[in-house]
């Protein structure tokens, strides 16, 4: 007879739970990556790694021109950790401090290549920071009416023809980073290679077909890429970027050109290795990297030629699952952070001279004219989120759930419950498939500051099958959580042979006395991969609530009321990255019907802590779009990642990216307030909507089309598509 796994205390390596579990115990089940990342990884295990990494290259010859991706996100989280490096808290975050935004290693010099400061321009305001110089950006004339529109995504193709100027002279694309791409000394990014709108130019008029030329730019790199997704048909960044600013009607009748598709374009595409776990979460620092040296460039543009009135629009058309889902989460404070820092760098460009009572210089919004799409989220039925109350008195709260993992899941597999961090006596009890009686383990924290603690799980042949740990996040110092990393259901891909994980229900139970009112809640981290990349993962799923009810008597998702009191909700459905001040965060519906599509998530019933109206209607949804044409026919009509040729997105994130085209059409003034011109819109609909007959009877238990989404997943209702679009 097999022994039992066991539990046992386990060291620490890393305040970040996953980076952790990437770094030790997960790491043979990093797939489709490089194997020259495995010395990284032992490396990193090595006593005094970072001083070591901070003083010296590693010994290979490209380390001062290029940084492995394990340097990177991990000497990220070390920084945002505030441990030996340092960096100031996240709200002082200056996006030209090369203390924070730099890589933790010893570079040449001209690898990060600090930009020039100019000459004036005649008409360029007389104080204020001189404009920076970035010569990996083109050199265009800006009009008072243009958009700049930034695309952060997963392979988009920036010599795509979709992004040609309207008479198809040119590319409208300004600057591409490839942060997976072979970097080139004098670079003024950090790594990865960036692309200006003359080589992507030049690289189109010399290839005879769009293959070459991204071979030509380094685009298609099959004998280094992670994954060699620019080979791909159809990839998530494609299609996404030519839904936000692309000429999709260029194979139809002759037509005006739109807003968004006069619109200039800076895309940055992110590294197959960010996603290394399906979830995301390794993801922020690519994204914080993305907004940082986009929006430098855009600012250094418009600055350069005096004109304040240009719109920035930034489309981010990704989710996480996991996360405090209260604005605190660290790719949330990054955004946020991201996008402030860059209306304080606006403004002593444009108003240098502001202060109480000030005048306004003419023409001259008072805030910088930009805004941030996001998707809502499409883990509405997903059974991946449950969630526990307190009464109106303290007390103990307890949230049970079965945590149903699949076999043949070759990804890593994780769990997040949250907690208040003043939460009493927390505790937590596992049963692993079949193990019979649970295990109950009660961690302690030092009361100030971040903290972490962890357990694993050993197999009997000595192999780790899980992780469990207890933090205060660095990110979230006003919460605790509870993370159970799983090792894959098939271990037959790892780098070495071992056991999988137990597949089956696997029984937690979390409990601790609350505070009135404060809440236990647990996510699912995501496990479905990118379109464009291989789909390695199986999604998990809660389970063991008879409550909830997934359909409706005439075999409809159920979406309303969606919650019937049980652990597993619907609503608290809303990405972990989408509860921050700053974006404009969409949903979905189907232009069919005009009903909510069935994955739109939503926000959570009650916030947590409850705060006046204007703080919910930050944290939830804006409006929704129309991203699905019908019930037989999901996704919205974009570009494939090949000239011509096109594929149908669906999800949140085609709602995104369609609410930046929005805007990129409608926001005609730079003093208009974006978020309030998409209720606008939104409202227009609804009364359009109200007005008209159904297009279709609703299906029993299902609800009427005429009848507004709630606010939690629909916040001010659903903006029909434009006669133009």
């Amino acid at each position: 007879m097999t022994p039992a796994p066991r539990w046992q205390d386990a060291g620490v390596n890393s305040l970040d739970p996953y980076g952790d579990w990437a770094s030790n115990d997960g790491a043979d089940f990093l797939l489709d990556f490089k194997r020259d990342l495995t010395r990284i990884r032992q490396e990193a295990r090595e006593p005094n790694f970072w001083a070591t990494i901070r003083t010296q290259p590693s010994g290979r010859s490209d380390d001062e021109t290029e940084i492995p991706f394990d340097y990177i996100r991990m000497g990220f989280i070390e920084r945002a950790l505030r441990l030996s490096v340092g960096p100031p808290p996240i709200d002082d975050l200056k996006p030209d401090d090369p203390a924070v935004f730099t890589v933790p290693v010893a570079l040449r010099r001209d690898a990060l290549h600090e930009a020039q400061t100019p000459p004036a321009a005649p008409d360029a305001p007389p104080a204020g920071p001189a404009p920076r110089r970035f010569a990996d950006v083109a050199d265009v004339d800006l009009d008072d009416a243009d958009v700049i529109m930034i695309v952060v995504d997963h392979a988009p193709n920036p010599a795509h023809e979709a992004f040609l100027a309207p008479d198809g002279s040119r590319t409208r694309v300004l600057w591409h980073w490839a942060q997976e791409g072979q970097a080139r000394a004098g670079q003024q990014t950090p790594f990865g290679r960036a692309l200006s709108g003359a080589e992507i130019d030049a690289a189109r008029r010399a290839a005879p077909d769009p293959e070459t030329a991204m071979r030509r730019l380094g685009l298609i790199d099959v004998a280094r890429d992670q994954q060699p997704v620019g080979l791909a048909r159809t990839t998530h960044g494609a299609a996404v970027a030519a839904l936000a600013a692309g000429r999709l009607g260029a194979a139809g009748p002759p037509h005006a050109a739109t807003g968004a598709e006069r619109a200039w374009l800076m895309t940055v595409g992110l590294p197959s290795f960010g996603n290394w776990d399906h979830s995301g979460a390794g993801l922020t620092v690519f994204v914080s990297y993305a907004l940082h040296h986009a929006l430098l460039r855009a600012l250094a543009l418009i600055a350069a030629q005096n004109k304040p009135r240009v719109r920035v629009l930034v489309n981010l058309s990704y989710g996480i699952s996991g996360g405090p889902h209260d604005g605190s989460g660290m790719m949330e404070s990054h955004i946020d952070a991201v996008l402030r820092t860059y209306d304080e760098r606006w403004r002593k460009v444009f108003h240098p001279s502001s202060g109480p009572g000030a005048a306004l210089p003419d023409g001259v919004p008072a805030t910088a004219p930009i805004a941030l799409t996001l998707p809502a989220g499409n883990g509405l039925q997903s059974r991946a989120h449950a969630r526990a109350a307190g009464g109106e008195a303290p007390g103990p709260v307890a949230l049970a759930v079965d945590w149903h993992v699949p076999p043949a899941d070759r990804t890593s597999s994780f769990v997040e419950v949250w907690l208040p961090g003043d939460a009493e006596a927390p505790a937590i009890e596992i049963a692993p498939p079949n193990a019979g009686q649970a295990t109950t383990w009660r961690p302690q924290l030092v009361r100030d500051g971040p903290s972490v603690v962890a357990r694993k799980l050993i197999s009997a042949d000595g192999r780790v099958l899980a992780r469990l740990t207890f933090d205060r996040p660095f990110f979230s110092d006003a919460k605790a959580r509870f993370v159970l990393a799983l090792a894959p259901t098939d271990a037959s891909a790892a780098a070495a042979p071992r056991d999988p994980a137990p597949a089956g229900v696997w029984r937690i139970r979390v409990a601790a006395g609350l505070k009135p009112r404060q809440e236990i809640a647990a996510w699912i981290q995501r496990e479905d991969q990118t379109v464009g990349l291989a789909q390695r993962g199986r999604p998990s799923r809660f389970g063991g609530d008879a409550s909830y009810r997934r359909f409706t008597p005439a075999g409809a998702w159920r979406e309303m009321p969606g919650d019937e009191g049980g652990a597993i909700r619907r609503f608290g459905t809303l990405s972990g990255a989408a509860t921050g001040r700053a974006p404009l965060v969409v949903g979905a519906f189907r232009g069919s019907d005009r009903r909510a599509s069935p994955y739109s998530a939503a926000a959570a019933l009650r916030p947590d802590p409850p705060g006046p109206p204007p703080e919910r209607e930050r944290r939830t949804p804006v409006a929704m779009l129309a991203a699905d044409r019908a019930p037989t026919l999901p996704g919205a009509p974009t570009a494939s990642n090949r000239s011509p040729g096109g594929v149908a997105l669906a999800g949140t994130s085609a709602a995104s990216a369609l609410a930046a085209r929005r805007l990129a059409d409608a926001w005609t003034c730079a003093d208009a307030d974006p978020a309030a011109l998409l209720r606008s819109l939104a409202e227009q609909g609804e009364a359009e909507i109200a007005q008209a007959p159904p297009l279709s009877p609703p299906l029993p238990g299902s609800p009427d089309a005429r009848s507004t989404p709630p606010d939690e997943r629909g916040g001010r209702g659903r903006i029909l598509p434009s006669r133009s679009s």
